[in-house]
């Protein structure tokens, strides 16, 4: 009986675990060469959906979404450093900044979460 029990738990135990993972983190595949060297495209980053907004800093690489459709552009999750932390948002740039014209301004609102590279 205490072998049941201790399975039924550690099954328990193992699926509570797999779904605050599933719902703290996701994974975004970078689609386009804007971050590189730091990160590839094709190449998977862990995003944590819970990183509090007002701990990112300059330096970060975020994910982000834009609130409007770019037509023939990224429309999908994109990620991006922040350059600078404005008082309602961020100024984000391109780890292959080719030109001024690669800077965004998001809303927090907009943030996504924080990106941990592996």
């Amino acid at each position: 009986m205490k072998k049941i029990l201790a399975i039924g738990a550690g099954m328990l135990t193992g699926i509570l675990l797999a779904i605050a993972i599933h719902c703290n983190f996701m994974i975004v595949r970078a689609a386009s060469g804007y971050m590189l060297p730091e990160i590839e495209p094709g190449q998977k980053v862990i995003v944590w959906l819970m990183a509090d907004i007002d701990e990112i800093d300059a330096g970060d690489v975020v994910a982000y979404k834009r609130p409007y459709y770019v037509v023939d552009g990224e429309n999908g999750i994109i990620l991006r450093r922040v350059e600078t932390v404005t008082d309602d948002g961020f100024i984000l740039t391109c780890d292959a900044d080719l030109s001024s014209q690669q800077k965004e301004t998001a809303l927090k609102e907009d943030i996504i979460g924080k990106a941990l590279l592996f």
